[in-house]
C-alpha cells in the first residue's frame, strides 16, 4: 500500500494539484518480508532491505531473531557480514572443521558483538551514533592500534575512543591535540 516517486516528482505533484486520480507510470514492484512502518522513506526501505539480507545470509536472524543491529547507513551491513566472515574462517581453523553458518553466526554475536557493545555503554561513547555504527568504529580502532599495542580488547578499544573524544581541538586545524 505504499509507493515512491524516483522520477518525476513535478509530474506528479502537478497531477495531485490538479485533482488528477490517475498518470501514466512505469511502476517496479516490491514485496517486503518485514512490514513497513507509516513514515517509510526509500531510504528506511533500503535500510531494512540491507538489515533482513544480514541477518539472512549471515544466519543471525535464525539463531538469533532478538537481535536488533541497526545502523545509520546501509553499508553498514555490507561490512558487518564480512566481519561476521572473517570471524567464521579464523573459527573453522581454530577448530579444524567446516561449520555451518547458523553455528558461527551465533559464536560472533556472543563472542565478539555483545561483548563489544557492552564496552562501548561502558564507556559511554557517543551517544549521536548507533550501537552497529560504534562497533564498527571500535573493530576499526583496534586494527590501527594494532601495530603499536598488539591485540587490544573490546574495553581498552573502546576507551581509546572515548579518551580521543575528550581530547580538546585546535582551533585552527579542527584536529585532536595530544
Amino acid at each position: 500500500g505504499k509507493y515512491f516517486v524516483s522520477d518525476g516528482h513535478h509530474r506528479v505533484a502537478i497531477a495531485r494539484q490538479q485533482g488528477t486520480e490517475q498518470i501514466d507510470a512505469e511502476v517496479t514492484r516490491l514485496r517486503t518480508k518485514i512490514p513497513l512502518p507509516p513514515n517509510a522513506d526509500i531510504g528506511r526501505l533500503i535500510m531494512l532491505e540491507q538489515q533482513r539480507m544480514f541477518l539472512e545470509q549471515s544466519g543471525l536472524g535464525r539463531t538469533h531473531p532478538e537481535a536488533r543491529i541497526e545502523f545509520s547507513r546501509p553499508q553498514g551491513y555490507i561490512e558487518l557480514l564480512e566481519l561476521v566472515k572473517i570471524h567464521g574462517f579464523h573459527l573453522m581453523q581454530e577448530r579444524g572443521d567446516v561449520l555451518p553458518v547458523e553455528e558461527i553466526a551465533a559464536d560472533w554475536y556472543d563472542r565478539v558483538y555483545l561483548p563489544a557493545v557492552e564496552a562501548i555503554r561502558n564507556e559511554g561513547l557517543v551517544p549521536h551514533a548507533t550501537e552497529a555504527d560504534l562497533f564498527l568504529c571500535v573493530y576499526e580502532r583496534q586494527r590501527e592500534l594494532f601495530p603499536e599495542r598488539g591485540g587490544l580488547g573490546w574495553e581498552e578499544a573502546a576507551r581509546t575512543m572515548k579518551d580521543e573524544e575528550n581530547r580538546p581541538r585546535s582551533r585552527l586545524t579542527g584536529r585532536r591535540r595530544a
